[in-house]
């Protein structure tokens, strides 16, 4: 996400990807006689999201006469329910989950305020990492420091893999060796060091809500968030947040030392559970939703916080309607998968689901633990799941 990446729209716990589980084809399925459809989905951050996805649910009962029941959960919800669904083959049809947490069942950019950033000092949100961190100093000096989530967020940890790659580091290698245990990831752990010195204090605790609070409330300048944190200041009914709308704006991540952009994004994808009694049911479900007529509906309705998986849906109107939507149309183009540089697979959901990148971060940059032996405890624990 932009500079104040959204967990959920197109930056890594935010922007948001759809997987295109059912692509937007000509093909219709035939469901089966008497289906009914349950389908788990994540909590709306922003209103106009559910509202468009519950019209187009309408319209597919009006269509199909399909019966749909659409249960909205928190995001820390809707990974334990999917577990729990599928160990016990049974409850929802479709699970609609994040990152690769498909995987786990084998069988999201930065947010920022423009007149702070320019009262530091800087025209522009700074391109490299070098200039992030002068950013980042500036602003705590002058009283409007940032932050960023360092809890188990689904969403807005994700930055910490941005940190990671920036310089190098990476959780495994291409052949799925862990080798988080690096001199690359240890110069990121030492920027992120330097980093989080210049975080409001709290942010260890933080989960997704805390950083789109914090920011609304006038505590930080600059955050990693999806596009809602700006949709909830338009929409305000308080006129000092709704002031706050034409402040904010979004930029893709710094680049590290690397050289290339590194960005990790919150992916949401849509699971057809083996259980279900009506697979062509659930899976008519889901191209229906894809089309269009449906999808561009509802990234309309959503404001720009959901991000187009498909290069068709990068022309609809609302990237344009409103210039500071348009970073997170972008998002999908420098993505990179949690489990990068291996392989996706029921090893890489289980780290990424157990936040073990995440939580090393935070040891490290907090200073409960050293980044050596931060390293060496996210070492093992990924080896638990990617076992040799």
């Amino acid at each position: 996400m932009p500079a104040a990446s959204a967990a959920a729209a197109t930056l890594g716990t935010g922007t948001t990807l759809w997987s295109p589980a059912a692509s937007a084809q000509t093909l219709t399925l035939k469901p089966e006689k008497d289906a009914k459809l349950r389908v788990l989905r994540w909590s709306r951050f922003v209103q106009g999201d559910i509202d468009s996805y519950m019209v187009n649910v309408k319209k597919f009962t009006d269509k199909t006469g399909i019966e749909v029941r659409v249960d909205n959960e928190g995001w820390e919800d809707v990974r334990p329910k999917a577990a729990v669904a599928a160990n016990t083959g049974a409850g929802p049809d479709i699970i609609l989950s994040t990152n690769d947490d498909a995987n786990l069942y084998p069988d999201k950019l930065m947010v920022y305020r423009e007149s702070m950033v320019k009262a530091a000092g800087f025209d522009a949100f700074p391109k490299d990492t070098d200039n992030f961190l002068k950013l980042m100093k500036a602003l705590k000096e002058k009283g409007t420091p940032g932050g960023m989530a360092l809890g188990n967020a689904t969403g807005d940890s994700l930055w910490c893999n941005w940190l990671i790659w920036a310089f190098g580091g990476k959780l495994v290698d291409k052949d799925n060796k862990v080798v988080i245990d690096s001199p690359e990831t240890l110069k990121a752990l030492e920027y992120g060091k330097e980093l989080y010195a210049t975080f409001i204090p709290g942010t260890l605790s933080w989960l997704d809500p805390n950083n789109n609070k914090a920011f609304l409330d006038g505590q930080i300048s600059v955050t990693n968030n999806g596009i809602s944190v700006y949709y909830a200041a338009k929409n305000s009914a308080d006129p000092k947040v709704k002031e706050m709308a034409a402040d904010i704006q979004h930029s893709s991540f710094p680049v590290g030392p690397v050289g290339t952009p590194t960005e990790s994004h919150l992916f949401f994808n849509q699971m057809v559970m083996k259980y279900t009694k009506y697979p062509q049911a659930a899976k008519e479900f889901l191209r229906f939703m894809m089309e269009k007529e449906q999808f561009e509906a509802w990234l309309t309705g959503a404001g720009g916080y959901i991000s187009p998986p498909l290069a068709e849906y990068a022309k609809a109107p609302i990237w344009t309607s409103d210039p500071k939507h348009t970073p997170y149309r972008d998002a999908l183009k420098n993505l990179r998968p949690t489990g990068y540089a291996g392989r996706l697979g029921y090893a890489s959901a289980g780290a990424a689901a157990d936040f073990v990148v995440v939580n090393m971060v935070a040891e490290a940059v907090s200073g409960s633990k050293t980044p050596k032996e931060a390293m060496e405890r996210a070492q093992k624990r990924a080896e638990r799941y990617y076992k040799v």
